[in-house]
């Protein structure tokens, strides 16, 4: 049985301090390493018949470092200021002979078995450092039946996300019983040759080609700015108030107003996706400077015993835009050819062989049933294959942009308005005292979310997989090779994702306590 260890270290050390009777202060350090080696959870694509040759060793290590200082600037008037730093770095690589001794498709690319879902090998590897510069400032004023507070946050953002996927390539090859069951039915001179066992990468590179993805390029993407690391900013500013209104009455009401800088708004979409975006829809994503997050409520003492509190109240609420992944992903889609790193999907890698029987040159990649383009055949033509989309990517002429020559993107393209994550809660409930210590209570709550993605959030909107039947896809495919490299024409070869979460979705619930 492989071993799968986790070894970490943790450090804190917090230092507290007063500098005079108004002005107090402390400064704080944290540190969390480790280092792990394990298989993919199945929830980030995972899967639970993955050989530990599909495994990855990860390294990680977080510092925070945070300084606060309250101060006393009246007795009916407090100031908190907090500045800090954090910082993290998490390296994933493919399993090697120090972490997985003597284990099969050590060295291999991934190779997925199909129907039997054994997957050998591994095709990627991370490399993230990201780093939050965060200033926070609160001032809180005590002013006869009003308590207001007035606040801002401002973070600065720092991130470089390497990822090598599909490195040299990601394969998944049919199942050894359905390649017999496809020998017993064609003519002698189609049939595949297995061997009588399965021992070696060797072995199993002889099963025949189901579908392959290659990747080609620098995973570092220069941003805006040229430099290798994406920069933003985001800030929250808010101003709140509890008034007592009454000896049994209290009045809460805010208003705050969020500003994420975390999308590309510099990058314009060509000609080829106006029938999925409309001819509107080509600009650069704009800014959003609406994004304000009102909040109010109210609790109630009914009872004179003060035995019952009825209370409700209502907000909206803003998240962050999310994993800035995404974002790298569209700029190496909308930048120019040779950006960043390149998925290619088997529907856009074409056999280069005139050799295979059964197999036409110019052929997809993209196997519905078992033919004599195996594996080992693969990998024979694969750097063929590597240099012929590589120089696809980089021979364009100027202003072509690089979804004009892949004809498709992965993930994702961001429309012209793409309002933040938001929800709004909405909430009503009793409590009461039944006897000392004893309290029960009653909430009813309705939480409506709009712009939330949904499983990351992009739907083809080129329904590119659509039945002919059905219309086909949006942007038609492209009819040739030819065709295919033309950046000018208006065909497709995959999927075009665009980030388009739901309009709304709604919750209600209640709960006893």
């Amino acid at each position: 049985m492989t071993e799968s260890p986790l070894l970490g270290t943790l450090l804190s050390v917090r230092v507290d301090g007063r500098i005079n009777a108004s002005h107090t202060v402390f400064i704080r350090h944290s540190h969390d390493g480790s280092r792990a080696f394990a298989p993919t959870p199945a929830n980030s694509g995972g899967s639970p018949n993955a050989y530990p040759s599909n495994w990855s060793t990860t390294r990680t290590r977080a510092d925070q470092s945070l300084a606060g200082l309250t101060s006393v600037l009246r007795p009916t008037l407090v100031n908190d200021l907090r500045v800090s730093y954090f910082g993290i770095r998490v390296r994933a690589s493919a399993a090697d002979e120090d972490a997985c001794p003597g284990c099969l498709g050590i060295g291999a690319p991934s190779i997925t078995i199909q129907q039997a879902g054994l997957v050998i090998g591994n095709s990627s590897a991370t490399d993230n450092l990201e780093g939050r510069f965060e200033l926070n400032d609160v001032l809180t004023w005590q002013k006869g039946r009003h308590r207001v507070a007035v606040g801002a946050d401002w973070e600065r953002n720092r991130d470089r996300n390497l990822i090598w996927n599909n490195d040299p390539v990601t394969m998944t090859l049919f199942a050894p019983d359905r390649v017999s069951t496809y020998n017993e039915r064609v003519a002698p001179e189609l049939t595949i040759p297995l061997p009588a066992t399965f021992e070696t990468i060797g072995d199993i590179l002889r099963l025949p080609v189901r579908t392959v993805t290659i990747s080609v390029g620098d995973p570092g993407v220069p941003h805006e700015d040229g430099s290798p690391f994406r920069t933003w900013n985001t800030v929250w500013l808010y101003a709140e108030d509890a008034w007592r209104l009454h000896d049994r009455v209290t009045v809460t009401y805010g208003l705050g107003l969020g500003i994420d800088g975390v999308l590309n708004h510099d990058l314009r979409k060509p000609a080829l996706l106006a029938p999925i975006l409309g001819v509107n829809g080509l600009g650069p994503t704009k800014n959003d400077w609406t994004n304000f997050a009102p909040a109010a409520g109210v609790a109630w003492t009914i009872s004179s015993d003060r035995k019952t509190v009825v209370h409700a109240a209502a907000g909206r609420f803003l998240g962050p835009h999310g994993l800035t992944s995404s974002m790298d992903n569209e700029r190496v889609a909308l930048g120019p050819p040779g950006l960043g790193r390149q998925p290619f999907p088997a529907s856009s890698i074409l056999n280069p062989l005139t050799t295979i029987p059964g197999v036409l040159q110019g052929a997809p990649l993209d196997f519905a049933a078992p033919s004599l383009f195996t594996g080992a055949v693969l990998m024979s033509v694969l750097p063929q294959l590597q240099a012929s989309l590589l120089q696809a990517r980089t021979s364009a002429e100027p202003g072509v942009q690089q979804i004009q020559l892949t004809k498709q993107a992965a993930a994702a393209i961001f429309p012209v308005n793409a309002p933040n994550p938001a929800a709004v809660h909405v909430n009503v409930g009793v409590q009461h005292e039944l006897a000392h210590g004893v309290v029960v209570g009653a909430d009813v709550v309705y939480r409506r979310f709009t712009h939330v993605p949904q499983n990351g959030g992009w739907i083809d909107l080129n329904h590119f997989n659509r039945v002919p039947a059905l219309s086909g896809p949006v942007i038609r495919k492209c009819n040739s090779a030819a065709e295919a490299r033309d950046p000018q024409a208006v065909c497709s070869m995959g999927q075009i994702n665009v980030q388009v979460a739901p309009s709304f979705s709604t919750k209600a619930s209640c709960t006893w306590r």
